[in-house]
């Protein structure tokens, strides 16, 4: 929840090395299947940036393809082929594989919740992140136009630009009536604004001030 992968990224190399000393292939198989689930939501940029052990997690994280090939034969099966599937169609940040990805492997994917979980904000995040490059060079455009270049349906476009919006991660607004997206420009801070604004502000101050002390001469 905190999306600290690097770190849960560690744990779970851990137990996989516990696992598989026990020779415990059922439980170290899923640990792998973590762990690449980790780096993936990590590389993508889920992960938590500020988090100070980032660093350290990320060479341990190295040893992946190491561990990955050496256990190869022992470990290989549909929850590895599973998250290679899901990996390869974040890399290219291609929704279409995502999608065939998880109706592929169905089981290993939306039957494990907490992987499931995790696959759900991979696949908002990419949404977002194809939405913000198709609407980058434009002021206003079409939503159907949106939906047809990312090949999805104009009302599930919709809904995701409004939630962008709401979620203040898309500065623009939804002309329902016409169908179309209005992108604002960002604002810039204007420091002569807030200059003035402060000043304002510390005048009425001053009023108040005065006011309180005239009363109390009357008093």
């Amino acid at each position: 929840e905190e999306s600290d992968y690097a770190t849960s990224y560690s744990y779970f190399l851990e137990a996989f090395e516990a696992y598989d000393t026990l020779d415990d292939t059922k439980r170290a198989a899923k640990c792998l299947k973590y762990m690449l689930l980790c780096q993936i939501l990590d590389d993508d940029g889920l992960g938590d940036v500020n988090n100070k052990a980032t660093a350290q997690n990320k060479k341990k994280k190295k040893h992946f393809t190491a561990i990955q090939t050496k256990h190869q034969l022992k470990y290989a099966g549909s929850d590895l082929d599973s998250m290679a599937a899901v990996a390869k169609a974040a890399k290219t940040r291609s929704l279409d594989a995502f999608e065939a990805a998880t109706a592929t492997y169905a089981p290993q994917l939306n039957d494990d919740l907490l992987v499931k979980h995790h696959l759900d904000q991979l696949y908002d995040h990419i949404l977002e992140r194809n939405l913000t490059k198709i609407i980058e060079p434009f002021s206003r455009c079409e939503i159907d136009h949106i939906a047809t270049l990312i090949d999805l349906p104009p009302a599930k476009v919709e809904h995701k630009l409004a939630q962008m919006i709401l979620d203040k991660k898309l500065n623009g607004t939804l002309a329902q009536g016409t169908g179309h997206l209005i992108v604002h420009a960002a604002l810039k801070n204007d420091p002569t604004y807030q200059a003035a604004n402060d000043l304002i502000k510390n005048m009425g101050d001053v009023v108040t001030s005065l006011f309180k002390r005239a009363d109390s001469l009357d008093a």
